[in-house]
C-alpha cells in the first residue's frame, strides 16, 4: 500500500485522462496537468493515449503504461472523476502507487457527487490534495533556483486567481 504522504518531486509523475464526453471540461485539466508536469520537469502520460480509440480499460494496458514510468508516486486528474479517474485511481493504489488527487484538477459529471468519489479514493489510501499544495511541497524539497522559478511562478498565478487567501 502507498507510503509517502509528502510529495517527492524525484519519485513523481502525473498522469492525465479526459473522456470525451466531457467535452472541454476535461481537456482543460488534462492541459493544466500537461503544465504542471512540465513545471515540475517531471514525466506526464496521457492516459487516452494508451488506449486510442478504443474504451479506457483497467488492466494490463493500464499497468504497463503506468509502469513504464519507473515512478512511485503519482498525480492524478482530468476526468470524468466518476469514471477514468477513480477507476485509475483505484487500480494504482492496489497496484501499490502512491497516489495524489488534486481536487481542483479535475472535471465531474455530477459535481455535488465529488465527496463521495474523493472518499472511496481516501478509504483505500490515496490522498486528496489540491495543485497548490503539491506545489508547495515541491517548492519546499527544490533548492536549484532554476527549477524553483517556474513552481513559484506557478505558486503566484494561484494565489493571485484566489486573491492571495491561503
Amino acid at each position: 500500500m502507498p507510503g509517502d504522504a509528502m510529495i517527492n518531486p524525484n519519485t513523481l509523475a502525473v498522469l492525465g485522462v479526459s473522456e470525451p464526453f466531457l467535452g472541454g471540461r476535461g481537456d482543460k485539466c488534462l492541459d493544466s496537468l500537461s503544465s504542471l508536469a512540465g513545471d515540475l520537469g517531471i514525466p506526464f502520460l496521457d492516459l487516452g493515449s494508451l488506449f486510442g480509440d478504443g474504451p479506457f480499460l483497467i488492466g494490463d494496458t493500464l499497468s504497463v503504461g503506468v509502469s513504464g514510468l519507473q515512478k512511485r508516486s503519482l498525480i492524478l486528474g482530468g476526468g470524468a472523476l466518476e469514471g477514468a479517474v477513480v477507476q485509475t485511481a483505484l487500480t494504482t493504489l492496489l497496484d501499490g502507487y502512491d497516489l495524489f488527487v488534486p481536487a481542483d484538477l479535475f472535471a465531474a459529471l455530477e459535481p455535488e457527487r465529488s465527496a463521495l468519489v474523493f472518499d472511496r479514493i481516501r478509504d483505500v489510501g490515496g490522498i486528496i490534495t489540491s495543485e497548490r499544495q503539491i506545489l508547495l511541497e515541491c517548492l519546499a524539497q527544490t533548492d536549484a533556483p532554476e527549477a524553483r522559478a517556474p513552481l513559484q511562478a506557478r505558486f503566484d498565478q494561484l494565489l493571485l486567481q484566489t486573491d492571495g487567501k491561503m
